[in-house]
């Protein structure tokens, strides 16, 4: 159990990292954590807008990064995210979820007003 606070924290840490320098690093908000230990087929990102319960979820593949601007959030809404890792035997607990508010992607309206002189 000592080894799953350690990693919720981790990644805790490493989202608060990259939410906060997020725009400067890359071009979208991205979920990072450690890699599990033991045999590892995938991880599952889950997700809702309750710490204690995220019923939403999707298969990552095996990798241990995930760009949030593909997951199905609306703006301004703060959502709770874990993830978790299977394999044949089964998945994982959760890791501690960690709160995250999309901003706003919405790209700006076009000008107006365009004259040729």
């Amino acid at each position: 159990m000592g080894k799953l606070m350690r990693q919720g924290k981790i990644l805790s840490i490493l989202v608060a990292m990259i939410l906060v320098c997020g725009p400067i690093l890359c071009n979208a908000e991205t979920l990072v954590w450690d890699a599990s230990s033991g045999q590892v087929d995938g991880y599952k990102v889950h997700w809702g807008a309750s710490k204690s319960k995220q019923p939403n979820s999707r298969d990552v593949g095996n990798k241990t990064r995930y760009n949030l601007d593909k997951l199905p959030l609306s703006e301004g809404v703060t959502y709770y995210l874990s993830v978790s890792a299977y394999n044949e035997a089964g998945e994982s607990p959760r890791c501690e979820p960690v709160a995250f508010i999309p901003g706003d992607n919405t790209p700006p309206a076009p000008p107006r007003g365009l004259l040729a002189d």
